[in-house]
């Protein structure tokens, strides 16, 4: 593709040749820009790029002065194609050139310090591993498994388990109907507590589930067949109610069924993340 003709499409971007971040602020709209390219063929680390520009961006402004050059010949090129090496290449290296560099005293680096970490410790995580940001170099090792590290030249490093024990191969994680069969055994979540359930019915245009519940509702290890009485008996669920399908099904008893110990902590393990 033309990532340059995107990039400067006057159509998309207002005044393309004219150095102007503050463009990026707010909602944008449409692609921002055509630095990974576009649609099947885009760069696949698109998202872990942005993460480490970020990370370098923020280190760069805490410890130095950034300011334009004295001398107007060490200025920055900013046309694309003359700053490209290869102007059929997406990017390019910018030629060599002079740099001011400012180093900042250590009153003004921590106090910057301490205000972003104040900052960063107010942020809201997802990471499946805490302090996983902090690492900048991973290796896989095997299945499931990952090596971190600050740096690729680090000498200390940390083994990291990727796979819940939820993923024993006891129970897993369920995200539609498809896949699912009638007597299929599953765990959803009822009242705020998760049922284990036996699938009576599947209804894939629907995309919703006919269950028989069994009863008391979990954590437990033996559950008994429902009385008329009790609720919940019978039901029809959706998706997202339902928490994961147990891979073996559970032993019969004369009063109900029972699970076994791995099965029961790879659901608490599941529902605990649900």
């Amino acid at each position: 593709m033309n990532a340059f003709a995107g990039d400067y499409d006057e159509d998309h971007f207002k005044d393309p040749y004219t150095f102007n971040p503050e463009r990026y602020l707010g909602e944008t709209d449409g692609t921002p820009h055509y630095a990974y390219g576009a649609g099947s063929r885009m760069c696949a680390g698109a998202h872990l790029a942005n993460r480490e520009m970020f990370t370098f961006l923020i280190r760069l402004i805490v410890a130095f002065r950034i300011l334009p050059p004295e001398n107007k010949e060490h200025a920055m090129v900013l046309d694309a194609m003359k700053a490209n090496g290869c102007t059929t290449a997406l990017s390019g290296a910018e030629p060599e050139r002079a740099l001011q560099v400012f180093y900042l005293d250590s009153k003004n680096v921590e106090l910057t310090r301490s205000t972003l970490m104040e900052r960063w410790n107010q942020l809201p995580t997802a990471d499946p591993i805490k302090g996983i940001r902090q690492y900048h170099h991973f290796d896989s090792r095997q299945i499931g498994e990952i090596e971190a590290s600050y740096t690729s030249c680090s000498t200390d490093s940390k083994l990291y388990q990727m796979l819940t024990k939820g993923d024993k191969k006891t129970a897993k994680r369920v995200h539609s109907v498809i896949g699912l069969l009638k007597n299929d055994y599953i765990v959803a979540e009822v009242l705020d507590k998760w049922s284990l359930a036996l699938i009576t019915g599947v209804d894939i245009i629907r995309a919703s589930i006919d269950l028989q519940f069994f009863h008391p509702a979990g954590p437990s290890l033996s559950f008994s067949s429902p009385k008329p009485n009790q609720a919940p008996n019978q039901s029809t669920i959706f998706p997202n109610e339902i928490i994961a399908r147990l891979v073996e099904h559970p032993k019969a008893t004369r009063r109900g069924i029972v699970i076994s110990a791995q099965q029961l902590a790879s659901i608490e393990d599941i529902y605990s993340e649900f």
